[in-house]
Order: structure tokens, then sequence, then C-alpha cells
């Protein structure tokens, strides 16, 4: 039985799309002992205006050009599709991120989808803590008190200290994997034809929303911090003009008053 836990660090995700630069991964049999572990270091084939600099800054533990000396993600796309192939359990920690950078990845460079079922072990963390929002890794430890490794934002480390985490869990209920996520079935997800499953189901919980949003049922004010103006931002950032002007504005500035505009 073999474990297979990655995580991935990016050199941007500007424009919903992420160009990765590490893949980090561990892999263990099924009392979590490790067979193997590695980190590919990954050029992401951007120009060095395209990198994210607070991710550099703040994220990143490598100088950029360490990542520009690598190889690129199609050298490493075949050892990335054995591992995830070779494995029975994948794991990560919201990997539904990665699984979808993963995608950005393949469709950028015409690669076949990568076809897996995971596990998301942030999800597995919220149900036994009972908690309803998403932890980091490093707290997780915290809260764990487990030692990790200290190198974190590098993604062998992330992948590791993970493992760690679903490791310490199933020793405190005193449970298998298999007896966990048959008790929690929402912490499985699958990637399938460049589509995390629950991407999809939160963009069309996101449309449905927006629908109702639009029912003119007298509860659509628009307030300072209320939810209808956050859709409402978001409808004014996105909408697509469905004809074309007359130019009738072109060189003129409108104002209107913000208490009417309210």
């Amino acid at each position: 039985m073999k474990y297979l836990s990655f995580d991935l660090e990016y050199a941007t995700s500007r424009n919903g799309s992420s160009k990765i630069c590490e893949f980090g991964y561990v892999i263990t049999n099924e009392k979590f002992e490790v067979l193997e572990r590695s980190n590919f270091i990954i050029n992401p084939r951007i120009e060095r205006n395209e990198w994210d600099w607070k991710v550099v800054n703040e994220i990143l533990t490598r100088p950029i050009i360490e990542y520009e000396c690598g190889f690129d993600f199609v050298h490493y796309y075949p050892k990335i599709k054995k591992l995830i192939d070779d494995a029975d359990y994948i794991i990560g920690h919201t990997l539904f991120c990665d699984a979808k950078a993963l995608n950005d990845d393949c469709l950028r460079f015409d690669l076949p989808s990568l076809n897996f079922e995971f596990y998301d072990v942030n999800l597995i963390y919220m149900e036994f803590s009972n908690k309803q929002q998403n932890t980091s890794v490093v707290n997780i430890l915290n809260d764990l008190d487990i030692v990790g490794e200290d190198n974190i934002h590098n993604a062998e480390t992330d992948a590791y200290n993970t493992m760690l985490e679903l490791k310490k869990m199933l020793e405190i209920l005193e449970l298998s994997f298999e007896e966990i996520i048959e008790l929690c079935p929402n912490v499985k997800d699958k990637n399938e034809n460049y589509v995390v499953k629950s991407n999809e189901e939160k963009e069309l919980l996101r449309e449905k929303v927006f629908m109702e949003n639009l029912s003119g049922d007298g509860t659509n004010f628009i307030r300072d911090h209320s939810i209808n103006k956050k859709r409402y931002m978001q409808f004014i950032d996105n909408v697509i003009p469905n004809a074309k002007g007359r130019n009738k504005y072109k060189n003129k500035k409108i104002a209107i008053s913000s208490n009417y505009e309210k």
C-alpha cells in the first residue's frame, strides 16, 4: 500500500492561472514509514516581470535563478504522472488548489489531464477538531503538538508535515485511513479532464446564489459591507457588454453622487 503526499509552490497565480515552480512529495507505506521523498525544482517558463514578487520575497525558499536553471513542467510531467498513477491513496493540504494548478500547467503545455482521486487532510482536521475554517499546515502541527520539519513553504517539507498530521490524527482516533474516509466522505475529491470536482461544485453554487440575488424580492439593497455589495462589485468587474455603444460619452467624465448611487 502506497500513500503519496504532495504539495506545490507557484511562481505566480495571477489571472487565475498558476505556474508551478515546485512539486514536493513523500511516499510512505500504510504505517507512514517514508519510502521515498523529493522536490522537483521547476522552471515555470515565464518572464521575470511575470513572477509574483510577494510570493518570491515572502514564501519561496529559493532564489529565482535556481528555478530558472531547472527543467520545466514538461520534463517532470512523466515522473509526476507515474507518482500519481502508482499511489493507492493521494493526500495533501487543500489539495484542490494544487490539483487545479496541475491542470493549469497541463493545459498550458498541451499535456493530458492528470486524473486522480485525492483526500484533503485539512478537511479531515476540520472534522477532527470541529472547526469550520481552514487551518494552515503550521497551525495544525502546533494544535496536534507535532514536531515537524522547519523549512515551511518548501514543497517537500509541507508534503512531509501534512503526512505527519494525518498520521497523528489516525493515532489519536485509533482508526485506519480507510475508516476515517468512510466516516468523512466529504474529504474525498477528484480531478478529471482538467476539472476539480469540488471547484466545479463551488462554481455552480456561486452561480446559483448570484441568480437568487437577482430575484427582486425586496432584499437586494446594496449596503456597505453586505453580501449584496460584494456581489454587485463582482458584477461590475466582470460584466460584458452585449452591444456596441455609440461613443456618446467618449472622452467625457461623468460623476454621480455617492449617496444617490447607494
